[in-house]
């Protein structure tokens, strides 16, 4: 299976609002998230990204070591997209600053089976997804960097006409609820994965935070609670439920894709940023445990 990640690679500077008030800077993005998850299930991802003159070469080739295939056109003039990411570990809320942005993704190659588009912070633009759409077999989408815009430097969600026009191309999305709510208008998860549907995504995924997470098919609603998991700082975990639900979807059905991906998404969650990205058989054990949650509800 060829899967092709786009998106930035991120700087993430983390701060913990607990006992500890620990603070630590880590590689992060959705591209590293999943593809470090993707190759514990021995798949090599190629990667559309872009990362600037602060990203040093002992990173690339770490990247490289784990089977990252970097297009040629990803060094940047300037520096690697950085966010600085406040987490208060009781409520769970995080807030985000933009610290700095790299140069826009040249997405020239989008060959793959899969196809992931999870920008972070507009390093494209939304026609990228029917170009996607046209080189793929199956096209997921993190909606997040479409919606995000800095106000003096803190990150908010704000609306983009310009994605509803695209979502007829998407193959699976996942949403949290305020994700779903500024795209479709609805803060209602059941009329956010229905609306979703409308606007022609096929396969649409809710997630409810610590409670449950929802998959909408044209056929059917399912759901699974997350199970009780000591929760650490939850950075990458919305990237690898994405990554792990899109390589599922190749061989597994909805219900059983829906429980792989939210266990890959808790198995490790009570871990520090990448350190939380799980093997395959610990994703089998904690699928195991949450099966008997999974339920049909329409």
């Amino acid at each position: 299976m060829k899967v092709r990640l786009i998106g930035h690679i991120t700087y993430d500077a983390i701060s913990l609002k607990d006992d500890k008030q620990e603070e630590y800077v880590s590689v992060g993005g959705p591209p590293v998230y999943s593809g470090l998850l993707l190759s514990k299930f021995g798949i090599n991802p190629c990667v559309t990204t872009r990362f600037g003159p602060d990203f040093d070469d002992s990173k690339v080739l770490w990247l490289s070591r784990n089977g990252f295939q970097i297009d040629r056109n990803a060094h940047s003039k300037n520096n690697t997209t950085k966010f600085r990411i406040q987490i208060d570990t009781k409520s769970k809320n995080r807030t985000m600053y933009l610290v700095s942005k790299c140069d826009d993704i040249i997405a020239d190659e989008y060959e793959g089976d899969v196809c992931l588009l999870q920008p972070v912070m507009n390093e494209l633009d939304a026609e990228e997804i029917e170009k996607a759409r046209k080189r793929c077999s199956f096209l997921f989408l993190d909606p997040q960097g479409f919606l995000r815009i800095s106000l003096n430097g803190m990150i908010q969600l704000s609306a983009n006409g310009k994605l509803l026009r695209y979502l007829k191309y998407v193959d699976a999305i996942k949403v949290d609820v305020e994700e779903g709510r500024i795209i479709t208008g609805s803060d209602d998860f059941v009329k956010i994965g229905k609306r979703l549907l409308r606007l022609g995504v096929r396969e649409a995924i809710v997630t409810l935070g610590a409670s449950a997470t929802y998959l909408f098919t044209k056929d059917t609603v399912y759901s699974v609670a997350i199970p009780a998991v000591k929760f650490y700082d939850g950075i990458g975990a919305g990237d690898m439920l994405g990554a792990s639900y899109a390589y599922s979807r190749q061989s597994m059905n909805h219900a059983e894709s829906l429980a792989f991906a939210v266990s890959a998404a808790v198995s490790r969650l009570d871990r520090k940023a990448l350190d939380k990205v799980p093997s395959r058989k610990e994703i089998e054990e904690t699928m195991n445990k949450i099966i008997s949650s999974l339920a049909r509800i329409d």
